[in-house]
C-alpha cells in the first residue's frame, strides 16, 4: 500500500531530457506513445 506507494517514488529516476522538457511544452499534444512515460499525474 502506502509504503510500497513512497519506495515507489523516490526510487523512481528523474525523466531524462527531451522528456521534461515535453511535460513543459507539449502536454497539451501528448499522444499515445508520449503518455506512457507522462509522469504528471504520479
Amino acid at each position: 500500500g502506502e509504503e510500497r506507494e513512497r519506495l515507489d517514488a523516490v526510487s523512481r529516476p528523474p525523466l531524462l531530457y527531451p522528456y521534461w522538457h515535453q511535460q513543459l511544452t507539449a502536454k497539451d499534444r501528448f499522444g499515445a506513445a508520449d503518455l506512457v512515460i507522462d509522469r504528471s499525474g504520479i
